[in-house]
C-alpha cells in the first residue's frame, strides 16, 4: 500500500505542481537539478531524478524522487518528491508562487488534489472524511508555506505534506509521504529550510561563456572586456586586468586597472592581457578570466 500510495504522489506532484511534464535537456541558468531537495540530505537513501520542461513563467525544472532508508521527524516522512522550478525572472516567480498559493488556499482544490492522489493509489475513501491541514505560512525566505493531510487506511495512518517555498526566481515544491499521525510543522520547515539551502547554493553567480576582450592590441589602445554569461542572481560585476606573458602564462595583476576598459602602456609590449570579472549577487559571487588578448607587438 505504502509503496502504490508513494507512486501515486510522484504521478500527482507531478501533474499539480509542474504542469505538463517531460524529458527536457538543460535548459540555460541555473541548475534546477541542483535545487531540489538531495540524496544526500537523508543519509542511505536513494534518489531518481527527471529534468522538466518549462511553461509559462517557469523556463525548466528537475523533479527528485527520494526514498528514505530511515523516516524522517516526527511526521515520520518515507518518501519525498522534491521538484524545483525555475522561472524567467523574479516577478516571474513572484507570480508562479502565488498561482500555486492560491490553488492551495482553496479547499475545493485540496481537496481534489487529495482524490486524484487517492485514487491513483487505488483508495476508495471518502476526501471529505480524511484529516485536512489548514494552509499555514512557514515563515522562511522569501515565501513559504504548507498543505497537508492525514487519513486512516485499515489499521495504519497515513500523511501527506506538500511544502511551497519561493527563493529569488526558483520555487520548489516538496511532496512528503510518512506514516505519522500528523503532519508535523517543525518537518515542514526543516524540508523548506533543506531546499532554500540548495535553492541559494545554485543561485551563486557562475560563469557559463567566457569574457571576451575587444579592441586594437597596440601600446596606446583601449581594450575592453565583456561580462561574458553568467548562471545564478548578478547583480554587480567588477573587474581586474592582469598582465600575462607571451604564453598567456604568469599572469599578474595590473595596480589599479578594475574597470571594463583598460589602456595598454609601454609595460604591456610582449605581453598579453586578461580580466577577471568578477560577478556578485545576494548568494555569492563567482570570478571568470576573460580569454586572453594577442601579444602586444
Amino acid at each position: 500500500m505504502k509503496r502504490r500510495l508513494a507512486a501515486a504522489a510522484a504521478a500527482v506532484a507531478v501533474a499539480a505542481l509542474a504542469g505538463a511534464a517531460s524529458a527536457s535537456s538543460a535548459p540555460p541558468g541555473p541548475d534546477a537539478a541542483k535545487m531540489t531537495l538531495q540524496a544526500t540530505d537523508f543519509p542511505g537513501s536513494h534518489a531518481s531524478g527527471t529534468r522538466l520542461e518549462g511553461s509559462g513563467g517557469i523556463v525548466g525544472g528537475f523533479e527528485n524522487v527520494i526514498r528514505l532508508a530511515s523516516p524522517f521527524g516526527k511526521s515520520q516522512y518515507r518518501v519525498f518528491d522534491s521538484i524545483a522550478m525555475v522561472a524567467a525572472d523574479v516577478p516571474a516567480g513572484i507570480a508562479v508562487y502565488h498561482q500555486f498559493g492560491r490553488q492551495f488556499s482553496s479547499k475545493a482544490n485540496r481537496l481534489e488534489l487529495i482524490a486524484s492522489l487517492l485514487s491513483q493509489a487505488g483508495l476508495t475513501i471518502d476526501p471529505e472524511k480524511v484529516s485536512m491541514l489548514t494552509p499555514r505560512a512557514l515563515g522562511i525566505d522569501d515565501s513559504s508555506m504548507e498543505i497537508g493531510f492525514v487519513v486512516k487506511v485499515g489499521k495504519q495512518r497515513l500523511n501527506v505534506s506538500i511544502t511551497l517555498v519561493r527563493l529569488d526566481r526558483v520555487v520548489d515544491a516538496d511532496l512528503a509521504l510518512g506514516t505519522g499521525n500528523t503532519v508535523e510543522l517543525a518537518d515542514g520547515q526543516a524540508v523548506v529550510h533543506l531546499a532554500a539551502s540548495h535553492i541559494a547554493a545554485g543561485l551563486v553567480p557562475a560563469g557559463l561563456e567566457t569574457p571576451e576582450i575587444t579592441g586594437a592590441v597596440a601600446v596606446g589602445e583601449v581594450l575592453t572586456v565583456s561580462t561574458g554569461t553568467w548562471s545564478g542572481a548578478a547583480t554587480t560585476f567588477t573587474y581586474q586586468w592582469q598582465r600575462c606573458d607571451a604564453a598567456g602564462a604568469g599572469c599578474v595583476d595590473v595596480a589599479g586597472a578594475t574597470g571594463v576598459t583598460y589602456r595598454l602602456t609601454a609595460a604591456d609590449a610582449h605581453s598579453t592581457l586578461r580580466a577577471n570579472v568578477t560577478a556578485a549577487g545576494r548568494f555569492g559571487h563567482g570570478t571568470a578570466p576573460s580569454a586572453l588578448s594577442a601579444v602586444v607587438p
